[in-house]
C-alpha cells in the first residue's frame, strides 16, 4: 500500500513537470531576474560572520529563501515560474556516490544497516532553485513496504534530509549523539556552538540552524533547517493539537 501511494505521488511530479517548458528547465542560468528574486534580505547580526562563509550554512538558508518564490524568464516578463523548478531525472538506480552517502549515515551510527539494492523502485528528481542551488530529491521503494525519501545537496553531495521507516531507526544510540553524529556528517561542527535541547533538536546559534529528528507514528524525518522554520513548525503542530483539543472537547461535552 506504501510503495503503491508513493508511486502514485512520484508519477503525479513526473508528469506535471515532464510537459512543462523544457527549455527554460535548460536556461535556469539565464534568469534575468536571479538575484533580485532569489534574494531575501538577511537579518543583520543573526548569523555569524564565519559560520556564513561555509557553504552548507549559506545554502540551507538561501533555499528556504527561495522556496515558493516566483522567477521571470526574460525582461519581457513572459515566463513566471514557481521556485524550485522541478526536472525529472532519467536513473533506473541510486548512484554509487548516494550509496556511499548513505553508507556513511550507517557507519557513524546515525541509522541501521539498509541495503539499498534490496529497493525495487527508485525514482528521482533535480529541484533547481537557482543556477547556483539545486537539490536532488530521491525516492525508494521496496516490495515489503520499506521506503526511503532522500534529499542530497547537488555540490558537496550531502544528505541534508531523510525520511525513512522506524525500523531504520537507531534506539541504542542516545538521539542527541546521532543528531552531533550527522553535524559532523555535515562537517558543521566546526562551528562549535551546537547545543541539544528538548524536543530532540541540536540547534547552532551561530548559524541560526536546527538539526532534528522528528519520529511520528511508524516513519522518521532527518534534517537541517533555519531555527526559524522549526519555530514556525513548532507553533504550527501547537496549533493543529489546540484545534483537536478543542473538537475533542466539544464532542465530550
Amino acid at each position: 500500500m506504501i510503495k503503491k501511494f508513493l508511486l502514485i505521488i512520484i508519477g503525479i511530479v513526473i508528469i506535471i513537470f515532464s510537459f512543462t517548458m523544457p527549455n527554460l528547465l535548460l536556461q535556469v542560468e539565464d534568469l534575468s531576474r536571479e538575484k533580485e528574486i532569489f534574494t531575501k534580505e538577511k537579518e543583520e547580526g543573526k548569523i555569524d560572520v564565519q559560520a556564513e562563509k561555509i557553504y552548507l550554512v549559506r545554502f540551507i538558508h538561501d533555499i528556504y529563501n527561495l522556496k515558493d518564490s516566483k522567477a521571470y524568464y526574460d525582461n519581457k516578463k513572459k515566463i513566471s515560474i514557481n521556485v524550485p523548478v522541478t526536472e525529472h531525472i532519467e536513473i533506473e538506480k541510486p548512484s554509487d556516490e548516494l550509496k556511499s552517502e548513505i553508507q556513511k549515515f550507517i557507519t557513524n551510527d546515525i541509522i541501521k544497516e539498509i541495503n539499498m539494492d534490496d529497493f525495487d523502485d527508485y525514482q528521482q528528481v533535480a529541484d533547481i532553485f537557482s543556477s547556483e542551488y539545486t537539490v536532488f530529491s530521491c525516492g525508494l521503494v521496496k516490495e515489503g513496504g520499506d521506503w526511503l525519501g532522500i534529499n542530497f545537496e547537488e555540490k558537496t553531495g550531502k544528505i541534508i534530509s531523510i525520511d525513512f521507516p522506524t525500523v531504520y531507526l537507531r534506539k541504542d544510540v542516545d538521539i542527541q549523539k546521532q543528531l552531533e553524529n550527522y553535524a559532523k556528517y555535515l562537517d558543521l561542527d566546526i562551528i562549535g556552538d551546537w547545543k541539544f535541547e528538548k524536543n530532540n533538536i541540536l540547534k547552532s546559534e551561530k548559524a541560526q540552524l536546527i538539526i532534528m529528528l522528528v519520529e511520528k507514528g511508524d516513519s522518521c524525518m532527518l534534517t537541517i533547517a533555519p531555527i526559524e522554520i522549526y519555530e514556525e513548525y513548532v507553533e504550527t503542530d501547537k496549533a493543529i493539537r489546540r484545534e483537536y483539543e478543542i473538537v475533542e472537547s466539544s464532542k465530550k461535552k
